[in-house]
Order: structure tokens, then C-alpha cells, then sequence
């Protein structure tokens, strides 16, 4: 899920940590529902996540179910509450990569459920 030009020299942890934290990154604004978030994330660090693409759409029809405004896409304003919850439930990498030589794929499965109501 790394692009190989995302990989810093002296990133300070193996780089399947390094990863699994650019993978988790991306995971809670997926699950915090923040589109305009996500796509800078994407624009930053260039994670080829296999999905972005229906992804960042489903995030965007999400926001558009919602009560906020369409001008709420930016990083800064993605914070209208949705009524569901994301909840990422397993992660797991192919392999440890431990040089620029070796390749992983990662797998994320989320649920999306329906926040109950307040009575």
C-alpha cells in the first residue's frame, strides 16, 4: 500500500510499522468520515489504497446525505457527525517489509453501522 518515492530515509521505525501507521492514518478519516481529510492524506503521502477512488466517492455521498453544507470538503471542516459509525475490525499487512526491495499488500475490513437515535 506504499507508493516506494513515499519512503523517507531515516523514518525512524521498520518500515512495516512505518505502513501500518500511513494505513491507520488513512483508516481513521475513513472512519471519521472527513472526504476533503482523506484527499489530502491521498495528495500527501501518495498510499496507493486499491478503493481510493470509490472511497473518497462513498465518503462524498455520505457528506451529501448529511446536513452539511457542500462547501464543508476541506480538511478543516469535515465535522458534521454522520449517522454511521465506521469501525475498522482487521488489519493485517502480506508481509513485513524490511527493505525498499520487499513489497506488502495491506488489508483493512470496517463495518458501517447505523447510529441509534437519541430518544
Amino acid at each position: 500500500s506504499l507508493n516506494n518515492n513515499s519512503i523517507g530515509i531515516g523514518i525512524g521505525m521498520p518500515i512495516h510499522e512505518y505502513i501500518a501507521q500511513l494505513d491507520r492514518r488513512g483508516m481513521d478519516l475513513i472512519a471519521a468520515q472527513r472526504p476533503g481529510a482523506f484527499a489530502d492524506y491521498l495528495k500527501e503521502t501518495h498510499n496507493t489504497i486499491c478503493g481510493r477512488h470509490a472511497i473518497a466517492v462513498w465518503l462524498r455521498a455520505m457528506e451529501s446525505g448529511s446536513s452539511a453544507s457542500p462547501a464543508s470538503s476541506s480538511a478543516s471542516s469535515d465535522t458534521e457527525e454522520s449517522s454511521l459509525q465506521i469501525q475498522f475490525v482487521k488489519y493485517a499487512q502480506s508481509s513485513a517489509v524490511t527493505s525498499r526491495r520487499d513489497s506488502s499488500v495491506s488489508y483493512a475490513a470496517a463495518l458501517a453501522t447505523q447510529r441509534q437515535a437519541a430518544i
